[in-house]
């Protein structure tokens, strides 16, 4: 891959026992892939193999033992504004009302107050909150906070969406919704997306290839292309192509 926007090369992460007379528990064992500029990369495994701890490491909140990240050519050392992260519990500041929240980046970017003003209010429109400016996250439902969370983060314009489990909360009925709403604002805004899920339909109709990780500690099992039209939709979940992508996914996670 020429020029890749994401590089996570050779990762090795171990975490120090809590009890002395322990080993250290080792959680990343060579993690190795790219994505390309306006990618959408899903990461899927068993239970307990790492990939909070990937997410975190490709954010720059944690540093890895060997290896390395880059993003557009530049090492990760510490957080960054190209690489913005969206939780399952979304952390969205309740005493803020929602322009609020996503006038926050912008805020600490130095945008001034009109502008800061004016993007908000487009990005609440573009995830369907017009309307919704002055209210507190307390008072919308729970598919409307995570819509909120997205448009804060886009509103960063980031390099990166990092995604650790966004949607999980959520009612099937109101998952399925945000993952066509994710693919909508994901295709129109060009972003390179890395996004950890458990959910393996979630996981085919959004990706454009999916890292399978191991067991811990985990390394790439296989990288698996999504090769389904970009343009997903509903119907694209009963077509046999899909389901065929389901069951593979299964058979890595089983083997």
């Amino acid at each position: 891959m020429s020029n890749p926007r994401l590089v996570v090369d050779g990762v090795f992460k171990t975490y120090p026992s809590a009890e002395h007379h322990r080993p250290a528990v080792p959680v990343l064992a060579g993690i190795d892939f790219a994505a390309a500029r306006g990618e959408f990369i899903v990461v899927t495994g068993p239970s307990g193999c790492g990939k909070t701890t990937l997410i975190d490491v490709i954010a720059g909140f944690l540093e890895c033992d060997r290896g390395r990240v880059l993003v557009d050519g530049r090492a990760v050392t510490a957080p960054g504004r190209d690489r913005v992260v969206v939780f399952q519990t979304l952390a969205l500041f309740e005493w803020m009302t929602a322009r609020d929240n996503v006038a926050f980046a912008l805020k600490a970017m130095g945008v001034g107050a009109v502008e800061r003003r004016r993007i908000a209010d487009s990005w609440l429109e573009r995830v369907l909150l017009g309307g919704f400016g002055d209210r507190y996250p307390y008072e919308l439902s729970g598919g409307m906070r995570q819509r909120l969370a997205l448009a804060r983060v886009l509103a960063a314009e980031p390099s990166c969406m990092l995604l650790d489990e966004p949607l999980a909360a959520l009612d099937s009925q109101h998952r399925r919704m945000m993952q066509d709403e994710l693919v909508k604002l994901w295709r129109d805004h060009d972003r390179t997306i890395v996004m950890v899920t458990h959910d393996l339909d979630e996981a085919v109709f959004l990706a454009d290839r999916v890292v399978v990780l191991s067991e811990r500690p985990s390394h790439v099992r296989e990288i698996v292309p999504i090769d389904l039209p970009a343009a997903r939709e509903e119907r694209s979940r009963t077509s046999p192509r899909f389901r065929e992508c389901v069951e593979h996914l299964w058979e890595l996670l089983r083997a």
